[in-house]
């Protein structure tokens, strides 16, 4: 054998080690993130309580349905709750403290909350709401086909509804036939369906937001969607754990431009809050964590374009459970921005955005402050952050 083609096989063998340790290392990394969480789940086990199985939750959020301010209901069934969470779940999450953490819940039960959900519909007479289970609405072990036949059928009798909106995993939409008997199911009333991609970042996706999901699974279910006719909702994260002020305004930019090019029909980008359990909660008792700046999210959607931000919502100022914390600014603009993104959300009229731009607050200037903070690149923080939780809580 030549000089040259020992050298060859050499490299080839040091790129071979050196990838074969690299894998090693992201496996070790990602099993560490597990354990963390796993450990700040564990105290809601002894303190949650999960009595009311006949009665899902119901909020409202702002929008605009048709040209017309719209408050929309949102309805969650109460489940067994993400399978995701139970293997160690997202680092942001709180939907668990409305789930039964993983034990089955009797069909009689979901049932129930089904017809609590419809006498409610009716009573109002609502043309759009939003159903969704604690989890998945399509995972069958959380929430079976056939619970999701007796909701449809339900539903398609209800002469004034016209349009209903659920969530899922990605990974729960990739049976495209499967899917399309459950759109004829609903006959006429209109499908829209909700996708959690939180960033288009792997790196933020996989290790800050702790997300089993990869960009192929997204678009993948994405495509199937518009091949079906599914009105595409794509989630976005406004502010993930680890991120500086200025990268969580630069992810979420990034995220939205880039789900609108692939085709999604709509953005959700949830402004990220404190749920308890979470090790966003805990990263926030420890002083590691502020919730996003409202002057952030002006700033989001300034940095798009026309086109994209008729494509955008912000959301996250309410939720289920009641977050710990918000986004906000100080106490003297706080209201001012919370009720003109509102009134931006119910009539579509961005001027409302514009205007925030120019108010004048002291608290402008500590946000402007945040933005220019220097850190370490966001992998090492990562490392850094990740040993120092791990030392804290395991």
């Amino acid at each position: 054998m030549g000089k040259k083609e020992v050298c060859s096989e050499n490299t080839t063998l040091q790129k071979s080690a050196e990838k074969s340790s690299s894998l090693q290392g992201r496996i070790q990394f990602r099993t560490s993130i597990k354990r963390i969480l796993k450990k700040v789940h564990r105290p809601l086990s002894t303190v949650h309580s999960f009595s009311d199985l006949n009665n899902p939750s119901i909020y409202y959020e702002e929008t605009n349905y048709k040209g017309l301010p719209y408050y929309m209901p949102l309805i969650v069934i109460k489940t067994q709750g993400c399978s995701w969470y139970l293997n160690s779940g997202c680092t942001m999450c709180g939907y668990s403290m409305e789930s039964s953490l993983g034990k089955k819940v009797p069909d009689g039960d979901l049932k129930q909350q089904i017809e609590y959900a419809l006498c409610f519909i009716k009573l109002h007479r609502f043309p759009m709401v939003h159903i969704t289970s604690t989890g998945s609405f399509f995972e069958n072990q959380e929430f079976p086909f056939h619970i999701r036949n007796y909701l449809y059928e339900r539903l398609r009798n209800l002469d004034f509804l016209e349009a209903v909106n659920t969530e899922s995993r990605a990974e729960f939409l990739l049976d495209k036939e499967c899917l399309k008997e459950e759109v004829k199911l609903l006959a006429d009333v209109g499908l829209s369906i909700g996708m959690g991609l939180e960033s288009s970042d792997s790196l933020i996706r996989r290790y800050c937001v702790n997300k089993n999901l990869e960009r192929a699974t997204y678009l993948k279910a994405l495509n199937i969607l518009k091949q079906l006719g599914i009105h595409a909702t794509t989630y976005a994260l406004i502010k993930p754990p680890f991120l500086t002020e200025e990268e969580a305004i630069d992810d979420a930019v990034t995220t939205i431009k880039w789900t609108v090019k692939e085709g999604t029909d709509l953005v959700v980008a949830m402004l990220a809050n404190i749920q308890p359990y979470s090790l966003v909660h805990w990263l926030w008792k420890k002083n590691m964590y502020r919730v996003p700046w409202l002057w952030s999210a002006v700033e989001i959607l300034n940095r798009l374009s026309c086109s994209e931000r008729k494509k955008v919502t912000i959301t996250g100022l309410r939720a289920v459970p009641a977050p710990l914390e918000v986004a906000h600014n100080c106490s003297k603009c706080n209201d001012k921005f919370v009720n003109a993104m509102a009134l931006w959300r119910l009539n579509s009229d961005f001027s409302y955005i514009e205007n925030l731009r120019r108010v004048s607050c002291e608290c402008k200037l500590e946000w402007e402050k945040e933005l220019h903070v220097n850190s370490n690149p966001l992998a090492e923080r990562l490392k850094e952050c990740y040993a120092y939780i791990e030392k804290e809580i395991l």
